[in-house]
Formats: C-alpha cells, structure tokens, sequence
C-alpha cells in the first residue's frame, strides 16, 4: 500500500468517525428528559430536522442509495430548514445564541450581571 493510499484511508476514516460521533451527539438529546442542560437544538424544529436531514442525505449519497430527484428533495429541505433556522436567529435576543459552552461561560464572567 503507497502512503498515499494510506493517507486516504486514515481520512476516511476519520470523517467517518467524525460524522458518526456528530450524528449520535445530536440525536441522542431526543432521549434526554426535557429539563436537562444538554438538550442542542435551541427549542427550534427547524434544528431539530436538520439534525436528522443532513447526516441522511449525506450518509444516503455516499452509499449510493438515493436517485437525483430524491438527492434534490432532500436537498431543498435543508435549503429551506437552514433559511429558516439561520433566519430566526435574528429574532432572539443575543444572550441566547451563546454558542460554545467554554466561549458562554468566559463571556458570563466577563458581562456585568444585568448584562448576562
């Protein structure tokens, strides 16, 4: 085996292992109780969908299992569910979309406490 190809396969793998880990991280909040800190989504269906949407239109044309029009359908629902998602991110207050949970709790220390 050259070292290219061998490089190609440990890539391959990795991504593999990455969407995997991505993909159970995401879907597993769907099994956690309502209340708990690590439930990802922000309350948004559309979130929610494109949990399930993207690794299954990816996963499905990698392994061939999808013909054109159902490639385009399930790529016109991400386009749509993205829009939305992206766009209703203007509408909630700032404080809200803390993003990385080490980057929230840097900047809660950091803000004045009517600022949090």
């Amino acid at each position: 085996m050259s070292t290219e190809q061998f490089r190609k396969v440990i890539l391959y793998r990795s991504g593999l292992v990455t969407a995997a880990a991505s993909f159970v991280a995401a879907s597993s909040a769907a099994f956690l109780p309502e209340d708990s800190w690590l439930r990802l989504c922000y309350g948004k269906l559309e979130a929610g969908l494109l949990t399930f949407i993207i690794p299954s239109i990816l996963l499905r044309h990698l392994i061939g299992l999808m013909n054109d029009e159902a490639k385009l359908v399930f790529l016109g629902t991400w386009i749509a569910l993205f829009v939305v998602f992206s766009g209703r991110q203007f509408t909630q207050p700032i404080k809200d979309d803390i993003g990385d949970k080490s980057v929230s709790m840097f900047m809660a220390r950091a803000l004045p406490e009517d600022e949090r």
